[in-house]
């Protein structure tokens, strides 16, 4: 009994011994589980050492109850270390599960960051502007940079500002109440509106929401599309379309009103051709004529806006108008300074004189009026090629006007060219409206950029003619046989004066028809008509435009003036195209009609 406990008892030291080996592959602890493997190892040698003397011939018998005892502390020994074991092998299982969670969470964590990333990117990227606010305070958390650049604001700067900050005064009660129909889920599109930018400027958005919920809060996700310049598309477009109607209703009263217009002008000029030089009417035949001219300048500018009256052009050196124009403004203006810049090469521009002149009369006042302490009015220009949509190349000069005033506040600069809008106590708001309307029927175009307290910037585009030379006006002495046709009995009286005075001969009709007729007589009498002066329009008749076919079969090489007092026909601006060498365009004084006359019969003076 007491071999077979000696046994056991080695047996379980050495499997104790063992596991304990094998724990130094589980815990990682070489020194610890080695020294226990060794002492485990020297008790099965001190086991097996009463083992031996027992086969000896003098040896003692084993001692039963200490192998016993030996033998429970060998098993116990084993059973420690297999619990050992099998607590080390779940803590192993478990810091493998952990480490397996650890990398698990790893791989979501780069994934989220990956997304977060990924979607930070989109958002900075994307052209719209992105901004989001709090439902329940509209205070803004979030903004992309396409909204920062919009805006003119930083990220920081806007996350410190609620929504309603981000609009005008005028606009913020009507955009607390569309915010809180958003919220609620209504009018999820807000078409329009405009937004206050940090420097001031005004931006329109269209703001397209939608409600979403994040950790138990709710915000509201705006997109923000920039639609300020097909808002100045449309009200370019609307501008036009007002200025259409206004000079629809010009030109439908212009005919009659030029006719008496010029009534009135030749019969003041034929008085004064009449009286002695020193005859003390004369002097009120002047005032009586510059009231005229005063009035006729409102007349014209007011039939700028018809739909058909458009320029008259011809080949004008643009830096010599625009110096005399501007020059001649200042004269009485001691504390304003006029600076000119024009390249040596300037193209020269097919446009009307007169008209274009007028544009750079309404600046120049307009300037001056900024400038009631003084200043310096800068002009200067240069040659421009664009290229349009087709990739074909369009000449065009550009004139830049700047003056050094007050300024044109910001809330209204949209607003400077639209008709009859005036800042002025006293003035018609024509100025800046007339300048639009013949900018744009000149196919030109006209940008202004102002700063109030820095001044005014108007940037005027318009065609460049074709290489040709500047038309030289030329007046004649040469008598003339005139033929002159007119539906305004009053009119052919006065127009047969001004000729008579001018040393021409002059025939009159009423109607077109009544010219052919005396038109074809006067060949058959050997009596050939030098010019004929014929109006567009009659009524109970026919016109200029209905006879001038038959009147050029008959004569090919017959000089006819084309006059009219209603420029809404397309006749007028494209007289060539239908026959007539020169228009002369009511109300017209002596000199006027001296000069047409002049150009149609190609005489020079002293011929």
């Amino acid at each position: 009994m007491s071999y077979t406990i000696l046994t056991l008892s080695i047996i379980f030291q050495i499997c104790a011994a063992i596991l304990a080996l094998r724990l130094i592959k589980k815990t990682g602890r070489f020194y610890a589980w080695i020294f226990i493997a060794a002492a485990l190892l020297l008790m099965v040698f001190r086991r097996l050492i009463p083992l031996y003397q027992s086969f000896s011939p003098n040896g003692e018998p084993i001692d039963l109850a200490a192998e016993t005892v030996a033998m429970l502390i060998s098993l116990s020994l084993l059973i420690g270390v297999l619990l050992i074991g099998g607590i080390f092998d779940k803590l192993n299982k478990l810091r493998l599960e952990t480490e397996e969670e650890l990398e698990k969470r790893k791989r979501t964590e780069k994934e989220l960051l990956e997304s977060e990333e990924r979607y930070r990117g989109l958002f900075n990227r994307v052209s719209e502007g992105i901004l989001v606010s709090e439902s329940s305070n509209m205070k803004i958390v979030f903004a992309n940079p396409a909204v920062c650049n919009m805006l003119g604001y930083s990220k920081e700067e806007l996350r410190e500002m609620t929504v309603p900050q981000l609009h005008p005064e005028e606009y913020k009660e009507y955009v607390i109440s569309d915010f809180r129909d958003k919220v609620k889920g209504n009018n999820p599109v807000t078409l329009n509106i405009p937004c206050l930018r940090k420097d001031g400027g005004i931006v329109y958005v269209d703001i397209k929401t939608s409600n979403y919920k994040f950790k138990d809060k709710n915000y509201i996700l705006a997109l923000f599309s920039n639609v300020t310049e097909r808002r100045k598309a449309e009200e370019e477009q609307q501008r036009i379309e007002n200025l259409e109607k206004l000079g629809n209703i010009a030109a439908g009263i212009a005919h009659d009103f030029n006719n008496l217009f010029t009534g009135i002008y030749g019969n003041i000029e034929i008085a004064k051709l009449e009286l002695p030089n020193n005859h003390p009417a004369l002097s009120s035949l002047e005032k009586a004529q510059n009231t005229m001219d005063k009035s006729r300048e409102l007349t014209s500018k007011l039939l700028t806006f018809a739909k058909g009256g458009g320029p008259v052009p011809e080949i004008v050196p643009l830096g010599e108008l625009v110096q005399e124009t501007v020059s001649s403004i200042l004269t009485d203006c001691k504390n304003i300074k006029a600076t000119f810049s024009f390249p040596d090469n300037f193209w020269p521009v097919k446009t009307d004189r007169d008209q274009t002149a007028q544009v750079f009369d309404s600046l120049t006042h307009n300037a001056v009026e900024a400038m009631p302490d003084g200043g310096k009015i800068k002009i200067s220009a240069e040659n421009v090629t664009r290229s349009g949509s087709n990739n074909a190349e369009t000449y065009f000069v550009k004139i830049i006007f700047s003056d050094e005033g007050k300024g044109i506040p910001l809330n209204i600069v949209d607003k400077i060219f639209d008709p009859f809008f005036t800042t002025k106590q006293i003035g018609k708001g024509l100025g800046l409206s007339v300048v639009h309307s013949i900018i744009n029927k000149h196919n030109g175009q006209i940008k202004v950029d102002s700063k109030p307290g820095k001044g005014t910037t108007f940037t005027i585009f318009l065609p460049a003619a074709n290489n040709s030379k500047p038309d030289n006006g030329r007046t004649t002495t040469k008598k003339l046989n005139i033929l002159f046709m007119d539906d305004d009995e009053m009119l052919r009286k006065l127009a047969a004066e001004m000729l008579k005075s001018l040393g021409h001969s002059a025939v009159t009709a009423k109607e077109g028809k009544e010219a052919v007729k005396i038109f074809k007589e006067s060949l058959q009498k050997g009596t050939y008509f030098d010019i004929l002066i014929m109006d567009l329009s009659v009524q109970n008749g026919k016109g200029a435009k209905d006879v001038i076919g038959e009147i050029l079969e008959i004569a090919p090489d017959t000089r006819v003036i084309l006059t009219s007092g209603y420029a809404s026909d397309p006749v007028i601006n494209n007289y060539r195209d239908y026959g007539f060498y020169e228009t002369l365009i009511k109300p017209f004084n002596l000199a006027q009609l001296e000069e047409k006359i002049s150009k149609a019969a190609e005489v020079n003076v002293g011929e």
